[in-house]
């Protein structure tokens, strides 16, 4: 199948690092912590807003400013979880901890690189909405390319591991981790 597994990325970048001979891992970019920061920083804004203004208070402040730290705290949880492919274990997994085993119950989170057939590239479009005039009566949205890869496993199923903006850096990785673990890449990029 040649549609995305992502509904839509979240935004933060990723670098593939060569941790030593037997694992790859992707890290996070200091873009991720950056954006969770600034939501944090914002909840705590608006709820001190609540706690330190006079006269009657709304409120959805306070709910608004506690929903906006919980989101700054979920986004640097997810920006800083890594992907990794370790050859050791023979195993692709996502998380701070590295799986005993292949886990066939935690197939959310784990792939075993026997169960791996191939690599798959695809492109997808996702979209951005901005306002167009100061009384945000007009929105115009923008759609742009995205570069998705996943793996495929024997059985037809897929596993998202990655979303880039530029194609040649989802070749570049897709060739490496193919190289790695020992299966083709399906590249769909351009078709």
């Amino acid at each position: 199948e040649w549609k995305g597994v992502k509904v839509k990325s979240g935004g933060a970048s990723t670098a593939l690092v060569q941790m030593d001979e037997n694992r790859l891992v992707y890290k996070p970019s200091i873009a991720g912590y950056i954006i969770g920061v600034i939501f944090i920083i914002a909840g705590i804004f608006i709820s001190w807003l609540y706690f330190f203004t006079s006269g009657d208070k709304p409120w959805f402040l306070l709910l608004a400013g506690v929903i906006f730290a919980l989101s700054g705290v979920f986004i640097i949880m997810q920006a800083s979880m890594p992907i990794v492919f370790d050859k050791s274990a023979r195993m692709f997994y996502r998380g701070r901890k590295q799986p005993k085993i292949p886990d066939a119950t935690d197939s959310k989170h784990t792939v075993s690189f026997n169960d791996i057939h191939a690599i798959q590239l695809l492109t997808r479009l996702e979209s951005s909405s901005n306002a167009d005039n100061s009384n945000n009566q007009f929105r115009r949205t923008r759609y742009y390319r995205v570069y998705e890869m996943n793996l495929v496993k024997h059985d037809g199923k897929r596993k998202y591991v990655n979303t880039f903006g530029k194609d040649d850096i989802a070749r570049h990785d897709a060739n490496i981790i193919a190289d790695f673990i020992g299966v083709p890449v399906w590249d769909g990029i351009d078709g």
